[in-house]
């Protein structure tokens, strides 16, 4: 197994930021840490992620595109990638705060520290002064409480999809081989959702993703910034927004195994050919020859575009649920304020909760199958006299001669 880490660490001499490249091969560690760190590999979690620097001397820099790390991935079994977001180290490798990065970057003892990844919409909102939203102010229209009403709906079904819940997936190059092996392959793209949950979750990105849906989210955002004006809520909601157009706009980011350190076409490209010919439509012309050209711009390896994919969706949707939060609490605050209840159909599954709870035949005609079973080889185990060893013994053989009816 080879993994790959990508640290962000600070020149305490030059006083700068500075990227390094980490690679660890686990069949060079001692069998009992090989087997320590893949495990922790095999069931990590959002909950744990910070594990992984307990191994941290365990890694060593090295250049991600060098003909030895080429060389070390075709011979791989396995590929994986770590991230810690919390996670600053200086030159040496030693941990840093994001306060010792601050202030060891401007010399100032006195530095304000923002949070890791912030932008200037958000820079701008925690330092402002925030003073409470003047709800008993605004006048929303019955087109606006519509529009607010329907993302509201959408943003709920969006954070509770399980794709949501869950991360986009890993790729890998093995695949089970003969008697269980891990054989070398094509990449694999491996996902804790189902295709059904994919799929539903994609149903409701794509309401909010499309600029010609009537509530989609950047529509949503534009109007919750032009209702609050000049506050700081309707300020940073511009800049959500924006930093979200901006993100379509951009390459996904790429796998840092992938030979091709630079993609060229956008997030919005690639969900558009996705949602355009797998998921939304059936496929055009155009489509489809737009589809071949990412595909081929990562070496015809469908693995790799579905997972860019999947994490491009997964992201953009992230931002949308971020984004949309806030303009969520302020309609429902006003509703309650003001008394008001739009007129909105709900998702079909508020309106009636008993679906999805029906026992599924499948379950149902194995449960049946199984109940039926017992008793038959307790039948047979009387038939016979009583053997010893009980009537499960004869439980294969009542299965096999009531499956027989079923067929």
């Amino acid at each position: 197994m080879v993994v790959f880490w990508k640290i962000r660490y600070v020149d305490t001499r030059h006083k700068q930021f500075k990227d390094r490249e980490l690679w660890l091969d686990t069949d060079e560690l001692d069998p009992a840490v090989k087997a320590e760190v893949e495990l922790y590999f095999d069931t990590r979690d959002g909950s744990n992620e910070r594990k992984i620097l307990q191994y941290r001397h365990l890694f060593t820099e090295r250049e991600a595109a060098s003909a030895e790390m080429d060389g070390a991935l075709q011979n791989c079994d396995r590929w994986s990638a770590v991230s810690v977001s919390d996670y600053l180290e200086d030159e040496n490798g030693r941990e840093l705060t994001d306060t010792d990065a601050a202030r060891i970057l401007t010399g100032n003892p006195d530095t304000v520290v923002v949070p890791p990844g912030a932008k200037q919409h958000d820079l701008d909102y925690m330092l402002a002064d925030k003073p409470p939203v003047p709800l008993e102010e605004l006048s929303l229209t019955n087109e606006q409480l519509t529009l607010f009403g329907y993302f509201s709906r959408d943003l709920r079904e969006l954070s509770e999809a399980a794709f949501m819940k869950d991360s986009p997936g890993i790729i890998s190059n093995t695949a089970s081989g003969p008697g269980g092996a891990r054989v070398s392959t094509e990449p694999v793209l491996e996902t804790a959702a189902t295709d059904e949950e994919i799929r539903s979750f994609l149903t409701i990105f794509r309401r909010l993703y499309m600029q010609g849906d009537a509530f989609n989210f950047l529509k949503t955002a534009k109007a919750a910034s032009d209702i609050l004006g000049d506050h700081p809520l309707g300020k940073w909601i511009a800049g959500a927004a924006r930093e979200y157009e901006t993100t379509l706009t951009e390459a996904p980011y790429p796998l840092p195994f992938f030979h091709s350190r630079s993609i060229p076409f956008s997030r919005k490209r690639l969900i558009d050919v996705f949602l355009y010919t797998q998921y939304a439509h059936q496929p055009k012309p155009d489509r489809i020859r737009q589809f071949q050209e990412c595909l081929e711009a990562v070496g015809n390896r469908r693995g790799i575009l579905t997972w860019l994919f999947l994490a491009t969706v997964w992201e953009c949707g992230g931002q949308m649920i971020c984004c949309g939060r806030p303009i969520v609490a302020l309609y429902n605050r006003y509703c309650e304020l003001r008394g008001v209840k739009p007129t909105i159909l709900e998702s079909v599954g508020t309106d009636h909760p008993g679906i999805g709870t029906q026992e599924k035949r499948q379950a149902r005609d194995e449960r049946v199958l199984g109940e039926k079973a017992e008793q038959l080889a307790r039948d047979i185990w009387e038939a016979k006299g009583r053997p010893a060893g009980g009537h499960a013994q004869f439980v294969p053989e009542a299965r096999d001669q009531l499956k027989r009816t079923m067929e």
